[in-house]
C-alpha cells in the first residue's frame, strides 16, 4: 500500500469507525470493525509521534498497525499490507456490510479466473 493510501486509512480511523478485511499471517481472511484510539489531551506533535508508532504512513516501514477493535473491546495488530478491502462505516451498517461480503466474493472469484 502506498503512502498516500496508508494515509488516507490513518485518517479514516481516526475520524470514524472503519470495516478493515485482511489477510492475517496463517493465510486466513479476517473482517474487523476498528478505530484508532488516540490521546487527544497532547500536543499536535506528539499525537502525530504517537500515529507514526502504532500506524507507520512510510511504506518501507512492515511494522503491523494497531487498532482498536470495535467488536472484540480490544486492540489487535494487522499487517496493512494485507488489507485485501477497507470501508469506512457511515450508514446502516449491515447495508454497507451485505455490500462489502458480495464484493469480497466477487474479489475472490476474480482471482481465482487469473
Amino acid at each position: 500500500m502506498d503512502t498516500q493510501s496508508r494515509l488516507a486509512l490513518r485518517t479514516a480511523l481516526i475520524e470514524q469507525a472503519v470495516r478493515v478485511w485482511f489477510t492475517k499471517k496463517d493465510g486466513t481472511q479476517r473482517k474487523m470493525l476498528c478505530q484508532l484510539r488516540v490521546n487527544r489531551d497532547v500536543g499536535i506533535v506528539e499525537r502525530l509521534r504517537e500515529l507514526e508508532e502504532i500506524c507507520p504512513i512510510d511504506p518501507l516501514n512492515k511494522k503491523a498497525w494497531t487498532v482498536y477493535s470495535l467488536e472484540d473491546d480490544g486492540y489487535r495488530r494487522f499487517n496493512v499490507d494485507s488489507i485485501i478491502m477497507a470501508t469506512a462505516i457511515t450508514t446502516d451498517e449491515s447495508i454497507v456490510s451485505t455490500k462489502e461480503d458480495e464484493y469480497i466474493e466477487a474479489y475472490e472469484e476474480f482471482k481465482k479466473s487469473l
